[in-house]
């Protein structure tokens, strides 16, 4: 009777089934990946070369993430181990996501969790390797949300931090840190959470002030270490025009490439995010001017999606170049464009849709504004770790794993959101919940079929 009680107790927690679930896929999904590119080399790396030897060179001509590596050549000893660790993160990123952003989940949450994660882009980080891109996307994406429960932990001041977690929020906050772009995102949510505690006089926490030094120390390490610098000489061939870039163009470049992978073609994910925003809005209010404005995102991913499709099969000049294709280098506002107003197409059009984004975050939550800011700072921050790939020669190369945070901002957005609809009664929840539901599990699977297929 004890056996069976334990078991009813565990089968009542929120997190289990969904996450077993996505412990199955991704472990199938897992231990049918190739052994290719980046991850030869790690694996033949650690046999021939001694720890310090590697982590010294690494420092000296390639990265500054010396935190990454020192873990990753660790876990490059033994694929099998990895892929282990591997599917322990996915799962400590799904449990941590839902503890963070959302307050009391029950299990229906849950499995929308596990469905958005589904339908990431994960794809990409088995393009050069498994395990290096993991270790340098996956996991300090991972450490930065486990960091983050602990900050939900400090401003709501529901749940003390117990002694033994300041070791693991630390431990977390310096390996994702140690990830240049995910250093400044936290970075700058701690300061915006120090700020916001100053305004309202609130004493400044002494781990806030902690964490701001280290990400603040992670980031100038960033900038002196010689190794980034050496990779970016290196890599220069992978754009050999870089260098005739402006600083204000490059930002350009970043800005451009980060709003076609995320917003421009199918991009699932944000089609979902900007349906649930528009959803929320539409159960508050009324006035047609704001439905409008909450519609517009949705509207745009609707038609960019139709257009991405239809492009394959037939030639579009004019729309297919400015909606599709249009962000990208030849649309640069230069000395030479700069006054013709196609140049400015693109950049307009995906502004106005961000634009109408915040508008809309901000008055989903009008009777919270705490929130709303946070949401919006979150999202910027988000962005900005995109765009701040146009100062790098690969940006072009690197695909949807230079905006892996950016794209699960919205991942971790439309959670939040998903938490509203259902607080404010949308009558066909239930629908949307099964559709977005069989959409996930149908990727999972198709994923799996797709790396099946060609060994049959």
């Amino acid at each position: 009777m004890k056996v069976i009680s334990v078991i009813k107790h565990y089968l009542k927690n929120p997190y289990l089934i969904p996450g077993l679930t996505l412990l199955f896929m991704m472990g199938v999904l897992h231990f049918i990946f190739p052994i290719i590119l980046d991850d030869i080399w790690l694996l033949e790396t650690v046999r021939t070369t001694g720890f310090w030897e590697i982590m010294s060179s690494r420092y000296n001509y390639w990265t500054s993430r010396v935190v990454i590596d020192g873990v990753m050549f660790i876990f490059s000893r033994n694929w099998y181990v990895f892929l282990v660790a591997n599917l322990v993160v996915f799962i400590l990123l799904y449990v941590f996501s839902v503890k963070t952003f959302i307050n009391q989940p029950n299990i229906r949450e849950c499995w929308f969790c596990v469905f958005l994660i589904l339908i990431f882009p994960f794809e990409s980080f088995s393009s050069v390797g498994l395990m290096g891109t993991s270790l340098n996307y996956l996991w300090p994406l991972t450490a930065a949300v486990i960091f983050g429960y602990s900050l939900k932990k400090v401003v709501l001041d529901s749940d003390r931090i117990k002694p033994w977690e300041y070791l693991l929020y630390i431990l977390a906050l310096l390996f994702a840190s140690n990830m240049e772009t995910v250093g400044v995102l936290l970075l700058g949510v701690i300061l915006t959470i120090i700020g916001y505690g100053l305004y309202n006089k609130k004493r400044l926490s002494k781990y806030l002030l902690l964490c701001t030094i280290i990400t603040a120390g992670m980031t100038v390490f960033a900038l002196i270490a010689p190794g980034n610098e050496a990779r970016r000489i290196a890599e220069m061939h992978l754009m050999p025009n870089f260098l005739m870039f402006s600083p204000i163009e490059q930002i350009q470049i970043g800005y451009a490439y980060a709003v076609g992978n995320i917003i421009v073609g199918i991009s699932m994910i944000f089609t979902i995010f900007s349906l649930l925003l528009f959803i929320v809005v539409w159960l508050q209010y009324r006035e047609k001017n704001l439905r409008i404005i909450a519609f517009v995102p949705i509207g745009a991913s609707i038609i960019f999606s139709i257009i991405s499709v239809v492009q394959q099969f037939v030639f579009l000049p004019g729309i297919n170049e400015v909606l599709v294709y249009g962000f990208n280098l030849n649309h640069l506002v230069r000395v030479a464009n700069y006054n013709m107003l196609f140049s400015y197409v693109p950049v307009l059009l995906s502004g106005v849709i961000l634009l109408f984004v915040l508008t809309s975050i901000h008055i989903s939550w009008h009777k919270e504004l705490k929130k709303a800011w946070f949401y919006i700072v979150l999202m910027i921050l988000g962005l900005a770790t995109a765009i701040a790939m146009g100062f790098s020669p690969t940006i072009y190369v690197s695909g949807h794993r230079a905006h892996t945070f950016a794209i699960y901002v919205l991942v971790l957005l439309s959670l939040v959101l998903y938490k509203k609809v259902r607080e404010l009664g949308f009558k066909y929840e239930k629908i949307m919940f099964l559709g977005i539901g069989l959409l996930g599990l149908g990727i999972g699977c198709l994923r799996v079929i797709l790396r099946v297929v060609p060994f049959l």
